[in-house]
């Protein structure tokens, strides 16, 4: 968790003061992964919105100029939403 806002020493931390950390941020490149049982295709692309981990964010594939709905794995990480291991 991180604080979404200044806390300051000795204060109460309330729910609404913490959250989890955004791996991805606007406009920072990611890798894009697509798995589909052993088959894995990784692009790089450019993240559209911002999310933490499990988070569903919208991402533009490198040359691209469409917009696909993938899901947060990790930093700098998505995987297009609908796919599987």
């Amino acid at each position: 968790q991180e604080a979404t806002r200044r806390l300051a020493a000795g204060s109460i931390v309330r729910g609404y003061d913490v959250a989890a950390p955004q791996l991805v941020k606007r406009g920072q490149p990611v890798k894009i992964v697509v798995r589909h049982r052993n088959l894995v295709i990784a692009a790089s692309g450019k993240a559209m919105t911002a999310g933490a981990r499990g988070d569903s964010v919208r991402v533009q594939p490198s040359g691209g100029t469409g917009v696909l709905d993938a899901w947060v794995e990790g930093s700098g990480l998505v995987v297009l939403a609908g796919t599987s291991e």
